[in-house]
């Protein structure tokens, strides 16, 4: 009888330590937050939502058209099947790898904090964009505070805050600050270098016994501005009759003889210790920059701009 007993134990013991290690264990806060947002299944998104939630926002007969829960939803799952790379982590700083290897771009969601409390998780998370590479220059610091809750043992979203973190003392944002502002001015002066081209063009064309001028005032006089289409006229910038804008100063060189038949337009930045480029041009219209900012380098061996 005893053998009995212990072999009926030795069985009783074996099922529960094998059904122990089958059962998948319990779904963590970050792998609910990671399905809500990538989950494949239509439920996925809904599933981690309050149901005090699901029951205001969502009703029967509702569509994607009709509710922007749904939409959402639609939204999330399409990310999975967009046929970016989509890469997902349980553990470690990184929480979710989203790239377009064509474009050879890629979005990375990073965990900063994930504070575990009983029942409750707070999970913080930023955003950071690469372009072919390099880390695109953003004006401030996404970032994402979830609270998760466990209702009916299922973690769920139960507040969710966006901020913006600007560390205004930190050198390295600091120096991508500058990165994307001198971007940002370098386009506008290339933008004005070619405004330039084209009224230098216009200038000759209207006053061929003069040819092109290096005066601003000529270029964008009232006379010559009434010569513009309705809808250049509308679109005209007073900032081009200055010789300085966008920390760029702008200069027209060249014009000799006369007729006129050549002119160099150059753009050099204010503050030389600004690390921005250069741009000239000549009458062929073809835009040209310097790296070391100035217009002797650009004039001389300027690159194409592409």
């Amino acid at each position: 009888m005893l053998r009995t007993y212990l072999v009926v134990l030795l069985v009783l013991t074996g099922n529960v330590l094998v059904a122990a290690q089958t059962q998948p264990p319990p779904q963590t806060a970050r792998q609910a937050l990671i399905e809500m947002f990538t989950g494949k299944s239509p439920d996925a998104f809904e599933k981690h939502l309050p149901e005090a939630a699901r029951h205001t926002l969502i009703h029967k007969g509702d569509s994607e058209q009709t509710s922007w829960v749904l939409q959402f939803a639609a939204a999330s799952r399409e990310l999975s099947a967009s046929g970016k790379h989509v890469e997902t982590f349980d553990a470690g700083p990184l929480l979710l790898s989203v790239e377009d290897q064509g474009a050879q771009n890629k979005v990375e969601v990073t965990v900063e904090r994930d504070n575990l409390m009983g029942e409750e998780d707070e999970i913080e998370v930023s955003l950071q964009i690469f372009q072919k590479g390099d880390v695109k220059p953003l004006p401030f610091l996404p970032r994402l505070i979830f609270i998760m809750k466990q209702e009916k043992d299922i973690w769920r979203v139960s507040e969710a805050t966006l901020a913006v973190h600007a560390p205004l003392a930190d050198p390295e944002y600091l120096g991508t600050l500058k990165k994307m502002q001198n971007e940002e001015n370098e386009g506008m002066a290339q933008v004005r270098v070619n405004d330039l081209v084209r009224a230098e063009a216009n200038y000759a064309a209207k006053y061929p016994e003069r040819g092109y001028s290096c005066k601003l005032s000529d270029l964008y006089s009232k006379e010559s501005q009434a010569d513009m289409g309705q809808q250049q006229a509308e679109s005209f910038d007073p900032a081009l009759t200055s010789e300085e804008s966008y920390g760029f100063r702008f200069a027209i060189s060249g014009c000799n003889g006369v007729p006129a038949a050549k002119f160099q337009i150059t753009a050099v930045p204010e503050d030389p210790d600004s690390g921005m480029k250069a741009f000239c041009a000549n009458a062929s219209g073809k835009v040209r920059f310097a790296n070391d900012g100035t217009a002797a380098t650009c004039l001389s061996a300027g690159a194409m701009v592409k």
